[in-house]
């Protein structure tokens, strides 16, 4: 229950009011009672001035209906907010895959340099083997020819 006394609500009465509600929930849905008290005592909804009573209820309709869009919105961009944590991430993550496709392209790069160093090394041995063996071949025949 809820009381919020001393009220001014024109469409009800010239004097302030106690407004009294009390809510109850019965299975899925929540009923809400509604007591307007004046000095007198409580007013019939046939004694209050006007459309005062309904003009209340509508208020505190509109008042529930926008709490509850509000946290809607509030779930709503909490749930966006992690979306653009997510995104920035995957997209802090791209980033880094693409920093290392660059490391991984250089080194390619210079391991194909490495490979042509290597390959004009291994034709050079290659001939110097051929020479050291040519050598060898011709000392082999000097040998050969002392008697």
């Amino acid at each position: 229950q809820f009381l919020t006394p001393a009220v001014m609500i024109r469409e009800v009465s010239n004097d302030p009011i106690d407004v009294m509600a009390q809510f109850i929930k019965k299975g899925d849905d929540t009923e809400l009672y509604l007591w307007l008290r004046n000095g007198n005592g409580y007013m019939e909804a046939i004694n209050v001035n006007g459309n005062g009573g309904a003009s209340i209820a509508k208020g505190f309709d509109i008042m529930l209906t926008r709490k509850t869009i509000e946290e809607e919105i509030k779930f709503q961009e909490k749930a966006l907010d992690k979306m653009d944590r997510e995104y920035r991430s995957l997209s802090k993550e791209k980033e880094g895959l693409e920093d290392d496709i660059r490391d991984y392209e250089k080194k390619i790069l210079e391991s194909k340099s490495k490979i042509e160093q290597n390959i004009l090394a291994q034709k050079k041995k290659t001939e110097e083997i051929d020479s050291a063996r040519k050598q060898l071949d011709l000392t082999k025949n000097n040998l050969n020819q002392v008697h």
